[in-house]
């Protein structure tokens, strides 16, 4: 749904119309899957704005600047010493232990984006309910930068015709009805 993108676009934001000396770190499982990720949806974001782009030059990067503002990449066994922000990429996979101590040590503002790769896991049970958080469900069909054959191959996974259900608090409805073994959408 783009919730990368826009992680990285708040960034940005943050670091070009907000901050002038602030501290984000950016959480994944391991350094590594920056590698195939964040450095990618950065190198070309940057771009897009315009800004100094350190993943052109280097192969590695654990830490760059916006302005004077610094960005640190760090897998989940690396809570950091504080920050004014923290951005959980992918959280199902990171550590309660880890999203506790980050959020402890955070100033200002948090976020976190996943895909639904779980129905249990501890941010449904222990984050999600509380009343200082916000909770954003998108899907593909928000996402303004997904071509064509992306959408077609995702839609190609849908069980039911398309439009002939709705998707309310979670539950699929058809007919007025959850969907069920003998209520189901052509």
């Amino acid at each position: 749904s783009g919730k990368t993108w826009s992680g990285v676009d708040l960034i940005i934001h943050l670091c070009t119309n907000v901050e002038d000396n602030c501290t984000i770190n950016i959480y994944r499982e391991t350094y590594n899957e920056f590698k195939t990720t964040l450095y990618d949806d950065f190198k070309r974001r940057l771009d897009d704005f315009g800004i100094p782009n350190p993943f052109k030059r280097k192969a590695e990067i654990s830490s760059f600047k916006i302005n004077n503002n610094i960005i640190n990449f760090l897998g989940d066994g690396k809570e950091g010493g504080g920050g004014d922000y923290a951005f959980f990429n992918e959280i199902m996979f990171i550590k309660q232990r880890v999203f506790d101590a980050v959020e402890m040590r955070c100033r200002k503002f948090w976020w976190a984006d996943y895909n639904p790769s779980f129905s249990d896991h501890w941010f449904f049970d222990a984050v999600v309910p509380r009343p200082d958080v916000g909770f954003l469900r998108t899907t593909f069909e928000q996402n303004p930068h997904i071509s064509h054959q992306e959408k077609n191959k995702i839609l190609g996974y849908e069980p039911w015709m398309p439009g002939s259900y709705s998707v309310i608090d979670s539950e699929l409805i058809f007919n007025g009805r959850v969907i069920d073994d003998k209520n189901q959408p052509p």
